[in-house]
């Protein structure tokens, strides 16, 4: 029963999520009533794979639907990562 109500809680989360965003605020309540006994990080950990795989499944699907012009698209994605790397005392890896 737990696993019925956690997958229902992530699929409305999704649609939720797809349209207006925020499908967290559903499915972080969800996974806290049926595993109270988790620690919390777990939990959060859980709902941050959900959304990083949702939206990374979405992006696929955006980009095989709209031509991207990759010659911009770079160059703007390889300057924040340079910028978090530069920061004092950070690291990306």
């Amino acid at each position: 029963m737990d696993l019925i109500t956690v997958t229902l809680a992530s699929l409305f989360a999704g649609f939720v999520d797809a349209i207006v965003g925020g499908g967290g605020l559903i499915l972080v309540p969800a996974l806290f009533s049926v595993f109270p006994n988790a620690a919390p990080a777990t939990l959060f950990g859980t709902n941050k794979g959900a959304a990083v795989w949702g939206t990374a499944w979405a992006t696929a699907q955006f980009a095989k639907k709209v031509q991207m012009r990759w010659a911009a698209l770079l160059p703007a994605a390889r300057r924040p990562w340079r910028a978090a790397r530069s920061a004092p005392g950070r690291s990306l890896w």
